[in-house]
């Protein structure tokens, strides 16, 4: 069916009423391009999955990938040797995790909903990846301690460094003989260093060197020369902590690489599942009937016999309201070759043709 003909029956309206009903930017994308099928197999296969969906929702049971991210930019990224953010970690780690919460739900369904039990059963979980990003990346986007022994060991030496370092320049803010030479009795940074305001007018006050003024001019930041070792401790111990947390982040990012293929299948099933899910969800919303397909081949292998090619009783166009739409009976014997709808202006012939 060319486009023009989809779209003078409104068929992107109804996608895009599925769609509306979608937890997932793939399973969107999935429902706005889905065309009419002649494939009555594929055709009996979307039906069999969108019924089990059906009674699936009509049980009262609940099921989301809500927590599942597009994380396709993050795998295109790992492949071409990038280094992903922990919070694009932390997305391939909750579209996981999803994924993992349906495998287990539907893993204790499979007799009641063979189909899409074994949809979501099909998918292949990367092993060892959401422990991984776990132990290494928090909740909250920050990269732990426990990311590696190197990373911690860093990280306890700059806290002993920055504390004596903190604890130097307080007893320099609250020495009497320094306090008045302050602008105020505070520490403050530049360019990574620690450094105190000092008035302008006690400038060479103290031996330190100068990393920033104020706009005014009146405020000089100053680094006092006793702790430029414990400051450069410090920006070295910062500078390894930067290039160790990188080296974690790749580590990261290189799994996903490895585990690209899996998770390209975890998106896909998800994608799915939740696209027949919106389906499902509209059909309940409609009243939608499963239509019946017999094929040809069927009714003569079995001697039975319809008179109809196609039967349509009470048949409503889904996109009116269903408390005001006029249903039609459309039947069309073995003998009929074409439909000819004829009649008055405002008499329902466009709304029959789109039912």
């Amino acid at each position: 069916m060319d486009e023009k003909t989809l779209n003078t029956l409104e068929f992107p309206k109804i996608l895009h009423k599925i769609e509306s009903y979608t937890a997932f930017r793939l399973s969107a994308e999935l429902a706005l391009s889905l065309k009419p099928s002649t494939d009555l197999l594929e055709i009996l296969q979307r039906q069999t999955l969108i019924q089990e969906a059906v009674r699936f929702l009509r049980k009262g049971h609940q099921a989301s990938i809500g927590g599942a991210h597009d994380i396709r930019p993050t795998i295109d990224l790992a492949k071409h040797e990038g280094v992903a953010t922990p919070q694009e970690l932390l997305d391939v780690k909750d579209t996981l995790i999803a994924t993992r919460s349906l495998v287990r739900a539907f893993d204790r369904l499979q007799l009641e909903y063979p189909k899409l039990s074994e949809l979501l059963l099909s998918m292949e979980l990367p092993s060892g990846l959401i422990e991984a990003i776990s132990l290494a990346i928090s909740e909250h986007g920050e990269i732990l301690d426990s990311a590696s022994p190197a990373l911690s060991a860093i990280r306890s030496e700059l806290k002993i460094i920055r504390s004596r370092l903190l604890s130097k320049l307080q007893q320099m803010i609250t020495d009497p003989a320094i306090t008045p030479t302050l602008q105020e009795p505070i520490i403050t940074q530049r360019e990574g260093r620690y450094v105190i305001p000092m008035r302008a007018e006690f400038k060479g006050r103290i031996p330190a060197i100068i990393h920033d003024q104020s706009a005014s001019g009146a405020t000089l930041f100053i680094e006092p020369l006793n702790i430029v070792e414990l400051n450069n401790q410090n920006r070295q111990l910062q500078l390894e902590e930067r290039d160790e947390e990188r080296r974690i982040l790749f580590r990261l990012t290189q799994m996903i690489a490895l585990a690209a293929k899996p998770l390209e299948s975890c998106l896909s099933g998800l994608a799915q599942f939740d696209l027949i899910l919106a389906c499902a969800k509209y059909a309940i919303e409609i009243d939608a009937t499963q239509p019946q397909f017999i094929p040809a081949s069927s009714v003569e292998t079995s001697g039975k016999h319809s008179p109809y090619i196609l039967q349509l009783i009470q048949a409503r166009h889904p996109l009116l309201e269903p408390q005001k739409v006029v249903p039609i009976d459309v039947e069309l014997t073995h003998e009929a070759f074409a439909l000819v709808i004829t009649g008055p202006n405002t008499g329902g012939k466009t709304v029959s043709l789109k039912t």
